[in-house]
């Protein structure tokens, strides 16, 4: 029963000494954005990894295998901007909710 603690519900300081539920740190709507930006953003990251994984196993020389890194990292720069960018967006909100 290796994952057993793990049903059990967590209780942070504030919980232990008053007995009260903590108050929540962000608004509850953008809970399931924020999660599936998240998902997104390591899923762009593992995609990447991937890829440059396959590039350095392959056959390729180093110049096409270079050539293929700058195209991986524009390609990881362009696709994660958005993602991070409206990342920033939400937690600009949740720091106005505080």
């Amino acid at each position: 029963m290796l994952f057993g603690l793990a049903a059990l519900g967590r209780k942070d300081a504030h919980t232990r000494a008053t007995g009260s539920s903590p108050v929540p740190l962000y608004p509850s709507d953008l809970l399931p954005e924020m999660q599936s930006l998240l998902a997104a953003l390591a899923d762009i990251e593992t995609c990447y990894e991937i890829a440059c994984e396959r590039l350095e196993q392959g056959s390729a020389t180093e110049e096409e295998k270079h050539a293929s890194r700058d195209a991986l990292e524009a390609a990881l720069r362009r696709d994660r901007e958005p993602v991070v960018l409206r990342l920033a967006q939400l937690q600009n909100r949740v720091s106005g909710f505080r």
